[in-house]
């Protein structure tokens, strides 16, 4: 699930700065508008989907592990719920 999680995380990266390249491009004049919307769009990507399925798992692996201090694990679990939460919030007020 951490394999998981890091693989959302770095697909949303790549796919905001995709879209911070082509607002670069001014061949269509609407191109860097549409990009900026998208990019707003990705940015939420984050906070609802990326920070929870990173934090969470890598959290849960961390507390059970034996050779890190289980305080890591707490630290990555503080994060992911604070995320969780927010993302719930922040769902429930756009219904």
């Amino acid at each position: 699930m951490t394999f998981f999680g890091a693989t959302v995380l770095m697909t949303v990266s790549l796919i905001e700065t995709t879209f911070y390249i082509s607002a670069m491009n001014l061949d269509p004049a609407i191109m860097p508008s549409i990009s900026l919307r998208l990019i707003y769009a990705v940015q939420h990507l984050y906070f609802i989907v990326a920070a929870p399925a990173l934090f969470l798992p890598l959290g849960i692996v961390l507390v059970s592990s034996r050779i890190l201090p289980r305080v890591f694990g707490y630290l990555a679990l503080v994060p992911a719920g604070c995320f969780a939460t927010l993302a719930g919030l922040y769902c429930e007020r756009d219904n």
